[in-house]
């Protein structure tokens, strides 16, 4: 395998059993698959392994030993991230998550006023005010805390909900049940019964595996919570939907006012509604700029504070007088886009035309922001109709550099066939060949439209 034009070389993870007992020791060995399986072969009959476990786990620059060594993972979050194995320290062994893992040998106290605590969206995340349609396709995220530890845990509740009733169904069943709370959050449940209580673990996989709650609950507190919990995460998701069907009310209504580019506004690009114009919307109108009001932040732009606030895909804050609503893209890479455009002598202005309108004119002259790269040690912004910029404005010496750049995006534009087709992924593609030219970022998809 190559990475960068560099050999990279195969470690593999082995997970073997020295009897009929449940649980895996952990260990590696560098080498191919079939290779590591022929040694474990061996090794088995060597040391009377009772079975074992042999995949390619990672590939490393610098060639691993080929010996065999029983050790502990590198980095245990990435046990958790691509498998349910747990850890069990006091035997030092690794479980798959349908085995049975022993009740800990260790002594721990009753938990008496065990809580499972749970807030949601619109008390630890804005979601009033959600960028894009897009925050609302993601899941609904949620923050647990169990019992008094003060182990945070954000997981995404529709996916907890999933599991929550299999994980309390074996519980009632095995008297030993375990949940893997997501791969991002690096936390594990593990749980016994025993006598009238329930023996709950939270361990927590990143650096090394933690011990982050151990305590005996009640069973009939523990139950209770955790119906409890299954309930708010139903109510939060529910919740969620709501604040979408708000949320597409008030888009509905706000693209259905009249707005007007302010060509008097030269800090930002932006557009405005008075109340005059709207007067059959006014009521709502005003019930939008108390929202706004209610937001009160430092503008990004001015550095004002003004009431502003984003909500689908633009910021809005009131003019002085109150009888006016500004808003303008939130997006620093549009806006900047919008600038150059107005200021280049191929904008068109027309009258009472909006700050969409201007967009739009935009793009079809090619002046939206298609990707950046580094160039002679300097960064430079290159725009879909093959114009670049550095980053440090004002810097006159950047001029051949930008000069440089856009002869050598018109070289690679010319020998293209189809120039209708020529997207900012095969400029992109292109320019990886070029090694002056580090190509950096860029927004996928984007036609360019260069001039030759």
């Amino acid at each position: 395998m190559e990475r960068h034009g560099k050999k990279l070389y195969p470690l593999c993870e082995i997970l073997y059993k020295k009897d009929n007992s449940e649980g895996w020791y952990f260990g590696c060995m560098g080498g191919e698959e079939k290779e590591c399986k022929k040694k474990c072969e061996q090794l088995k009959e060597k040391f009377g392994w009772y079975d074992y476990k042999c995949r390619i786990h990672s590939h490393w620059a610098k060639k691993p030993s080929a010996k065999f060594q029983p050790h502990n993972p590198y980095y245990p979050a990435q046990i958790h991230q691509t498998s349910n194995l747990i850890y069990y320290p006091q035997e030092k062994k690794w479980y798959m998550p349908n085995e049975i893992m022993p009740y800990p040998k260790n002594s721990t106290d009753i938990d008496d006023n065990f809580e499972i605590t749970i807030t949601g969206e619109g008390e630890t995340i804005d979601i009033s005010a959600p960028i894009d349609e897009d925050d609302f396709k993601e899941k609904t995220e949620v923050l647990i805390l169990f019992g008094s530890t003060k182990y945070e845990n954000y997981v995404l509740a529709d996916y907890m909900l999933d599991d929550t009733k299999p994980f309390i169904k074996r519980l009632q069943k095995d008297y030993y049940s375990n949940l893997s709370v997501l791969e991002y959050t690096n936390t594990k449940l593990l749980a016994w019964k025993k006598d009238n209580n329930i023996r709950l673990i939270i361990q927590n996989y990143y650096s090394d595996v933690t011990t982050e709650y151990d305590k005996l609950i009640p069973e009939d507190i523990f139950y209770k919570e955790f119906t409890k919990l299954y309930d708010k995460l139903k109510y939060y998701i529910n919740r969620r939907k709501e604040m979408y069907k708000d949320f597409k009310k008030q888009e509905k209504f706000l693209n259905s006012l009249k707005w007007i580019y302010d060509k008097q506004k030269t800090d930002v690009p932006c557009e405005y509604t008075l109340f005059e114009w709207n007067k059959n919307k006014n009521k709502d109108l005003k019930i939008f700029a108390k929202d706004i009001q209610s937001k009160l932040k430092t503008n990004i732009y001015s550095g004002i504070p003004y009431a502003y606030f984003e909500t689908g895909e633009y910021g809005y804050w009131l003019a002085t007088k109150g009888n006016c609503i500004y808003r303008t893209y939130p997006f620093h890479f549009k806006i900047k886009s919008i600038e150059r455009f107005i200021k280049s002598n191929d904008f068109e202005y027309k009258e009472n035309m909006s700050l969409s309108n201007i967009y739009n004119q935009l793009l079809d002259k090619g002046y939206n922001w298609a990707f950046d790269c580094e160039f002679n040690g300097k960064r430079f912004d290159v725009y879909a109709n093959g114009r670049a910029y550095g980053q440090e404005e004002g810097k006159e010496y950047l001029k051949e550099e930008c000069e440089e750049i856009e002869k050598r995006i018109k070289e690679i534009y010319k020998k293209y066939p189809d120039k209708s087709k020529f997207n900012i992924d095969k400029l992109c593609e292109e320019l990886r060949k070029d090694k002056n030219i580090r190509h950096c970022s860029s927004r996928i998809g984007v036609i360019m439209k260069i001039k030759v």
